[in-house]
């Protein structure tokens, strides 16, 4: 079962719903065009999550253009923090 993806319309006001700019908003998914290039088209940056089959055939795709490429979400605090 799965959910249906957010419009770039909904991702763009994501800076509306508070205190953060888009650009210092991390998307997380693991399908490029259902993730990464929307978020990416409204401004946020992006991870590209290597989870389930689509993250680990996208992963090392060098067209695929997120911010970061990471194996699990702990592994966010650090990249954001630092970037």
């Amino acid at each position: 079962m799965g959910c249906r993806q957010a419009g770039t319309g909904v991702l763009r006001s994501a800076d509306r719903l508070g205190t953060r700019r888009c650009g210092e908003i991390v998307y997380v998914g693991d399908h490029p065009a259902n993730d990464v290039e929307p978020a990416r088209a409204a401004g946020l940056r992006t991870a590209l999550l290597r989870r389930g089959p689509w993250g680990y055939l996208w992963s090392d795709d060098r067209e695929v253009r997120a911010d970061w490429r990471i194996d699990g979400l702990t592994e966010l605090a650090a990249l954001v923090t630092t970037d």
